[in-house]
């Protein structure tokens, strides 16, 4: 597997992969469909922001996005999706240990995310810890706030 920038050509199949792997938790018809247009990836988000697809033979089967926050040290894990045919297979540890690493060479210090309720142990697999509650948009659940310092931070 390789782990590369993505292309703004690819938006349609990274945005295929993201409603794939958050329709992998069953979730109501309705609620994915409240879901899309935040799960939607464009060629402009891929153009501006750092995303990168994890690639196995020639195929992209996950990615990522991170954002710059307020303060300069912290980046917002902003999407980590894995096609639901690789989820369990070290797709994502590779894409988050990717991002982290990526964070760090920009001279960041810490990275959050607001998780996805079905992968907060994913995520303390990672190393991330509670720091924080948000209201999920535009479903009015509660969502935690997850970060992790970085090595050397």
């Amino acid at each position: 597997m390789e782990i590369r920038q993505a292309q703004p050509a690819e938006a349609e199949r990274l945005t295929a992969i993201a409603l794939a792997a958050k329709g992998y938790w069953n979730y109501a018809a309705e609620l994915m469909a409240l879901w899309r247009a935040g799960l939607t990836v464009t060629p402009l988000r891929i153009a501006q922001d750092p995303v990168y697809v994890a690639v196995h033979d020639d195929q992209i089967i996950g990615f990522y996005a991170l954002l710059p926050m307020a303060q300069a040290q912290i980046y917002e894990l902003d999407d980590l999706w894995v096609e639901p045919a690789w989820i369990g297979r070290g797709v994502g540890k590779q894409l988050f240990h990717h991002a982290c690493a990526w964070v760090q060479a920009q001279g960041g210090t810490m990275l959050q995310l607001v998780a996805e309720p079905h992968a907060i142990g994913f995520y303390h697999k990672m190393g991330m810890t509670k720091i924080g509650e948000r209201p999920s948009v535009p479903v009015g659940r509660v969502l935690d706030v997850m970060a992790v310092r970085l090595e050397g931070a």
